[in-house]
Parts: structure tokens; C-alpha cells; sequence
């Protein structure tokens, strides 16, 4: 499965660390676990990235 959470801006600072925030942190923790179920998730922000995201787990699971 893919599970994407949408931001209107980037959740991490210049140097690729996730902001400080409660909310942010809760939802990476839940990103995370997903990956370890063997799901893919992660952040998304802005149609370009996000469509990019979609037609790469899909190409992978056409070869899958």
C-alpha cells in the first residue's frame, strides 16, 4: 500500500531534519512504522512531487 501525507510546504529544515513539532514528529513515527510493515509513506508537498510519487509506486508495482 501507499500512504502519502500531504503538507502545503516542506516538513523539514535546510539540512533534511524533520521540524520541531508535536504533530510532525507523531505523524513521522507513523511513517515510519508503515515502512517497517512493508507499506511505502512518506511527505508530500506540491502536485509535481507528489505525482512523481504516485507513478513510481505504481511502475514499481506493474513490475512487481
Amino acid at each position: 500500500g501507499l500512504f502519502i501525507e500531504l503538507k502545503v510546504k516542506s516538513p523539514f529544515k535546510q539540512n533534511g531534519e524533520l521540524l520541531k513539532d508535536e504533530h510532525l514528529e507523531a505523524q513521522q513515527k507513523t511513517i515510519s512504522e508503515l515502512n517497517e510493515k512493508g507499506y511505502f509513506a512518506c511527505f508530500s508537498w506540491g502536485f509535481e512531487m507528489t505525482a512523481e510519487i504516485i507513478n513510481k509506486y505504481m511502475a514499481e508495482k506493474k513490475i512487481n
